[in-house]
């Protein structure tokens, strides 16, 4: 069942919430933690979290926004920087300022929640959640069960939120005070992964991006753009079987057989750029325009 990170440094809070949970029958077992190290390193697997089956790694996070040590906002920050695992995050807090709520939003945040003083709306809000989020809404499957295999954290950011983190958070923009909440670099972000996505503008290339045809590099960009088969088959003037032999031999070059994980690859090798849109890059060398 779906693992529930609540942090939270307000037992009253901590309390109120699983009872409302237990009251419209929210039955995911609930993690808490109380400060933003704590919740780091409950997601890294680190310390006292390290037994994976003890501490599931979780599908939601419930995140205050004041905390000790390490805001939520930065926890918040330094999540959206790590690459893999979808992960959704809901700032649930007292807070009601426009600014907190801008910046929550701006570094990624999936849902901005106001805790409500009375019971029955607090009911009313945890039926909300576990009706759209523990219920209805769907994660992308790919790497999850790799990353609870290692033990290790391998975070991503969800289709939903990925545009937004990697115009943001390039690796090598992020200041000493970005990377951990604390102005300290101390562990807690790890050496930028090969899976991260590159500054923009950069042209450096993986070389397993290198080592794509002429054509198979134009697939993915297609793939990445948004494009079906048979756009594919316009754009490049063959015919959809041929489009489709191409889009096979890709994948399996690069052992990607899912097109979110093919578009993430095309952005963080350098094939395309995360800052243009889809279908909105003007290519050369015969590849039309899209507007």
């Amino acid at each position: 069942m779906k693992t529930i990170l609540q942090v939270d440094d307000d037992p009253n809070d901590v309390y109120l919430l699983q009872h409302a949970m237990k009251k419209v029958g929210v039955a995911n077992p609930v993690q808490v933690v109380s400060d933003g190290q704590q919740a780091i390193d409950y997601l890294q697997g680190a310390g006292k979290f390290c037994d994976r089956e003890k501490f599931p790694f979780p599908y939601l996070v419930l995140m205050d926004l004041k905390l000790p040590h390490i805001m939520g906002l930065d926890v918040l920050r330094w999540i959206r920087t790590q690459p893999r695992t979808p992960l959704m995050v809901i700032m649930l807090t007292a807070s009601a300022e426009e600014a907190d709520i801008a910046e929550a939003y701006r570094l990624g945040a999936n849902a901005f929640l106001t805790k409500p003083s009375e019971a029955s709306k607090l009911e009313d809000m945890v039926r909300a959640i576990k009706a759209f989020w523990l219920t209805h809404n769907t994660l992308p499957p790919e790497t999850l069960h790799e990353s609870h295999q290692s033990g290790t954290l391998s975070l991503a950011i969800s289709g939903r939120t990925h545009p937004v983190a990697t115009s943001l958070f390039p690796a090598e923009s992020l200041s000493p005070h970005t990377r951990n909440g604390n102005g300290l670099l101390g562990p807690l972000l790890a050496e930028p992964s090969a899976h991260q996505p590159q500054p923009q503008g950069s042209k450096a290339r993986s070389p397993a991006a290198q080592t794509l045809t002429k054509r198979q590099t134009e697939v993915l960009q297609l793939i990445a753009d948004g494009y079906s088969n048979r756009e594919m088959s316009r754009q490049l003037s063959v015919s959809i079987k041929t489009v489709e032999k191409h889009r096979q031999s890709l994948m399996d070059k690069l052992n990607i057989h899912q097109v979110a994980r093919l578009t993430r690859y095309a952005v963080s090798s350098g094939v395309v750029e995360s800052n243009l849109s889809p279908k909105r890059r003007i290519r050369g060398q015969g590849m039309l325009a899209r507007a």
